[in-house]
């Protein structure tokens, strides 16, 4: 899966659990993700560590992997 085509809102249907962890609109979010592509990984990663899923949060941090490095370095 590829996940950098996918969000949240794609993997998780808890309405609940999305506000807690995205505090914006869905709207606004799906904005801000076309500025700031990163964000998807910050918001599947901690995704991924709220629902103690091990695979989707190695997948996302290897789907990311460059980014998330260059991000670190910066």
């Amino acid at each position: 899966m590829d996940l950098k085509k996918k969000t949240i809102f794609d993997l998780c249907k808890d309405e609940k659990l999305i506000s807690a962890i995205i505090i914006v609109s869905k709207e606004a979010y799906l904005r801000e993700l076309e500025s700031y592509p990163l964000l998807n990984a910050h918001t599947l990663i901690e995704y991924a560590e709220r629902i103690n899923d091990k695979a989707l949060l190695n997948a996302v941090k290897q789907q990311y992997k460059k980014e998330l490095e260059t991000e670190n370095n910066e």
